[in-house]
């Protein structure tokens, strides 16, 4: 079953500072938005690996890569780091340090779908105000 432990484990390199309670603000989303942060962290770890497999084939190849292209790919220091994820104002945020543009992409696509997805059960749903922004469907709105 899909959780927050459970992802964390999956990605030990994205979420690396979990352990450290200075540079990791936590992991806190309802249920519902689980699939969206794995997927978004499979998409980040498959760019990575997209990256090292490129260099790999180069260098196969005879093709040498550069100071900047190695570093990018196989120094942990650079890859991207998860520092917290988190609702805010209805919606799932990221925070991560030394993210591409491209896997920005990847965060950024799973916010704006959180949007629109129940963050208790992953059913379609939408913005609703109150006391607090939360994006939930008919059925978690009158529970909730």
């Amino acid at each position: 079953m899909l959780s927050h432990n459970s992802i964390i484990k999956e990605f030990p390199s994205l979420f690396r500072r979990a352990g450290d309670h200075m540079s990791f603000g936590g992991f806190d989303c309802g249920p519902g938005w689980l699939t969206l942060v794995r997927v978004a962290c499979l998409s980040i770890d498959w760019e990575r690996n997209r990256a090292q497999d490129k260099i790999d084939r180069g260098v196969k190849a005879g093709v040498s890569p550069t100071v900047e292209e190695l570093q990018a790919t196989y120094d942990e220091t650079v890859w991207p780091a998860i520092a917290q994820i988190k609702e805010k104002y209805g919606t799932l945020r990221f925070y991560a340090d030394h993210t591409t543009d491209r896997e920005e992409c990847f965060v950024e696509f799973a916010e704006t779908l959180s949007g629109f997805i129940c963050e208790v059960c992953g059913a379609p749903g939408i913005q609703r105000s109150g006391s607090w922004i939360k994006t939930t469907c008919d059925e978690h709105t009158k529970t909730d």
